[in-house]
Order: structure tokens, then sequence, then C-alpha cells
């Protein structure tokens, strides 16, 4: 079939692993594809791109490019990362899943694979929106003008899918490093004012968690979500409870203020 592809022959629709005395399954395909290294990447990508095959032989093919490019990496990254881009607008939800695993995997990058995982956040499934999160916070700085796009003018749940990916994953207390530090702080306003003027109470919420994640210590912002805190509204307390609690150390004042957030009269505060 790929053979014939390659010469412009529309190959017959006729299954070799059908045929009578056959007993041939994607695995012994790819395992005769991959023994080829890459030259065979060209009809991999174009096998496992075409809907007309089964689900099965095309993950197994998928795999099979991703056990090539362990081995020859710098010479097929380029079709790689396309191919990948195009698996993430596939019809089918497990070659999306799997063409994000492998992105991640093997950390692939380019423009048109960042476009295709900012779209991903609006996936049907749950799943593949969720791997698309992580995904996009692998790529680190350069992604995050695309992400800011989206938390200002797209549409649920993309929203919050960017809002998590922009969440720097460091803890205890460690310093986001600089590089992503410095391209980050440009959205703490962008993010304290969707948490304090978005419709949407789980977005404003998550703006306040990602707030607290990338002001960490609190050098820009906990004035003024100290003083949030005493505000008659309760969502502005909610959104001040939950930045401030991404935040370490916090200062001895702002650390007893928030203590004594377990007597609001908000029982939503009072549990966070």
């Amino acid at each position: 079939r790929i053979a014939l592809r390659e010469k412009g022959i529309s190959p017959p629709s006729t299954d070799i692993r059908r045929l009578p005395g056959k007993e041939v399954g994607p695995h012994h395909v790819v395992k005769t594809l991959v023994g080829m290294g890459t030259n065979a990447v060209a009809g991999i990508i174009d096998a496992f791109s075409d809907s007309e095959i089964d689900t099965a032989t095309r993950l197994a093919l998928m795999d099979g490019l991703v056990e090539i490019l362990t081995r020859h990496h710098p010479k097929v990254m380029v079709q790689a990362a396309h191919s990948m881009a195009n698996c993430l607008r596939d019809k089918d939800p497990l070659i999306r899943e799997k063409a994000i695993d492998i992105i991640r995997g093997l950390n692939l990058r380019s423009p048109d694979l960042m476009k295709a995982l900012t779209e991903s956040l609006s996936d049907p499934s749950e799943n593949i929106r969720a791997k698309a999160v992580g995904a996009l916070g692998d790529l680190g700085p350069p992604a995050i003008p695309a992400l800011v796009r989206i938390i200002q003018e797209g549409k649920e749940p993309a929203r919050r899918g960017a809002l998590l990916a922009i969440q720097p994953s460091y803890h205890d207390g460690k310093p986001i490093p600089s590089g992503l530090g410095n391209a980050l702080r440009p959205t703490i306003p962008v993010l304290l004012r969707i948490a304090m003027d978005d419709p949407n109470t789980d977005t404003a919420l998550t703006a306040a968690t990602t707030l607290g994640s990338i002001d960490r210590q609190g050098k820009q912002t906990e004035p003024q979500l100290l003083g949030l805190l005493h505000s008659p509204n309760s969502r502005e307390r909610q959104v001040a409870v939950v930045a401030l609690g991404r935040m370490h150390p916090l200062s001895p004042a702002a650390l007893q203020t928030l203590m004594e957030t377990s007597f609001d009269s908000d029982p939503l505060i009072r549990q966070m």
C-alpha cells in the first residue's frame, strides 16, 4: 500500500492481514519498517495518517516512528513534529491522545505543533485537554504569548486549560527559573483582572491559583490581595485566599491575616 501510494497509484482495499493463509499483524509490519530506519519514516507517517486504516495498526505504526526517532533522532525530527501536529487534528481520539504522548515523550517542537496543541485545549475529550495542558507547559516561554491570547480572548474550557498550562510546576519554595519568570511576569495584571472580574467562577479561581503560582513570594500582589481579604465582596475574598494560599513564604502578617479567614462568614472561604 505504501509503495503504491508513493507512486501515485491508489492502493487496493484488500487488507493483507485478511488473506487466506496469512498471519500478518501490525507488529510484523512495524518490525519490518523499523528495521528500515529513516528510509521508512515517510511511509510510516503516510500510513498512520490514513484514517481508513484501523486504529490498532495506526497506533502500532506511531510506536514504530517513536522507535526510529529514539535511534535516529536528529534526522527525522521535523517530519515527526509535522506529522504529530496533523495527528492532533485526527478524528480518532486515540490517535490524538497518542500524538500528545509522543510529543511529550520525545520533546518535539515546532510552530505548527504549538498551534495544534493550543487547539487541543478545546478537544471534546477531557483527557486530551488535560494532556495538552501538560504538553504546552513543557514548551515553556515560547508558548506563553499564545496561551495568554487564549486566556483573554478564547472560550471555555480552553481558557481554563491555558491558565493551567502557564502555572509553573515548581514547589517547596524554589524560585522560578529566570527565563520563565521573565516571560510570566507580564501576565500577572491579566490574571488579577480575570480573577477579580471574570463571570465564570471556576475560571476566576483558576486564574487566582495561577497568579499565586507565578508571584510565588508575593512581591507584586501580596499587599493588594491582603486588602481583598477585608472586602465585603465574597468573590474577592475567595480570590485572595486562593492566590495567597499558593505563595511561599508569606510574611508573618500575611500568614496571620490568612489564618483569620477560618472565621469568615462565607462557608466556602472557611473551607479553603
